[in-house]
């Protein structure tokens, strides 16, 4: 691959494992629509990876064709799992209301996908929130923007408590003539064959404020995201270097020459390509290891020596030194800050059909 060559838009493999776990909770084997599509399994199991953006059209599209469900996208979407979207999901929980969240997702959407942006602007009575992904003229995309759409309604409800009814919605795509749907779903007029993706809120709502809200958190956050941004668009090495390097950890700490090899590649043009672009292989290492042990010290359901071991440090005296280079703090502190925003909140999830 050339250094030139440019990137296919990506999207956070989180978000493609909340798809399978959305499918599976649907009755169907996600895991086996996922391989038969394209996707890399094991890909499934990096929190911080990425994969091709065009794999959730064809996965959510092969989840609708196979269930017969023409309503799939919507269906899936009310599985609702809040920590779905990762870095951009704690960036918003802090703003102070509806509007700050929405500002913040525009800021740091780009943390989750390099195929879509989005915008804020003034409309009448409030603003409209407009999604634009990068494939929304091309066939078949009705599944996935009404399941990202439905999320992000899902979201702005969670984050504050209230059954958020948007003043109107609208789709690229043409009307299915269900509108029965919709209406259970979004409370609100629908509109079709529209420009962009778009949500449009009142004053009012926009003013409400966050039960999640965390001013103290916000710059802790907002720097995780920034940072995976940044991944998104980085060159084709550096890009894939990333992505062996969250893959090995869990192993022990991979060398350049290690991943070098899985690249066909010797450990000396390895080196010489990472410094084209403008990095070394420690640089990398040490930037994955932070992006994944926030990732990890997020879940409290994996322990500090797992993290520690997820990681690939020798030892936890090793992985809190690191920590508290990267955050000015320990680990076990870390993981308090990150977890003071009501995480609790979250409604139970359905055990998915076969484990990730």
């Amino acid at each position: 691959m050339s250094s030139a060559q440019t990137l296919k838009p990506m999207t956070s493999t989180m978000w493609l494992r909340y798809m399978v776990e959305a499918i599976n909770s649907s009755g169907q084997d996600g895991l086996d629509l996922a391989q038969k599509v394209g996707i890399d399994l094991d890909m499934l199991h990096v929190p911080e990876g990425a994969l091709a953006d065009q794999l959730c059209y064809d996965l959510l599209n092969a989840a609708a064709l196979e269930s017969g469900n023409r309503d799939f996208g919507l269906a899936a979407a009310n599985t609702f799992k809040p920590t779905a979207i990762g870095a951009l999901g704690y960036s918003m929980m802090t703003a102070e209301n509806l509007d700050a969240a929405l500002s913040r997702c525009t800021n740091y959407i780009g943390s989750l996908t390099s195929a879509t942006s989005a915008r804020l602007i003034a409309a009448e009575d409030g603003k409209c929130f407009e999604i634009h992904f990068q494939h929304a003229r091309l066939p078949e995309v009705r599944q996935v923007h009404e399941f990202c759409s439905l999320f992000t309604l899902n979201f702005l409800r969670w984050i504050t408590g209230q059954e958020l009814h948007p003043l109107r919605i609208a789709f690229t795509h043409r009307s299915p003539n269900r509108p029965a749907i919709y209406r259970r779903l979004f409370r609100c007029p629908i509109f079709f064959d529209a420009e962009c993706v778009s949500m449009q809120f009142s004053k009012a709502q926009l003013a409400i404020p966050l039960l999640t809200a965390n001013d103290s958190l916000a710059s802790i956050h907002d720097r995780f995201a920034e940072q995976r941004m940044q991944q998104f668009g980085v060159s084709p090495y550096t890009q894939q270097a990333r992505r062996l390097i969250a893959k090995l950890l869990p192993d022990g700490e991979p060398s350049r020459n290690d991943i070098a090899t899985r690249l066909n590649l010797t450990d000396r043009t390895l080196q010489r390509r990472l410094e084209e672009e403008g990095t070394q292989f420690s640089d990398i290492l040490d930037d994955v290891r932070q992006n994944m042990a926030h990732i990890y010290l997020a879940n409290e359901n994996i322990s500090l020596h797992e993290s520690a071991c997820l990681l690939g440090f020798s030892g936890q005296s090793s992985f809190t030194r690191a920590i508290n280079r990267w955050f000015n703090c320990t680990p076990r502190e870390l993981r308090l800050q990150i977890n003071k925003r009501g995480g609790d909140r979250a409604p139970k999830k359905t055990a998915p059909k076969r484990r990730l």
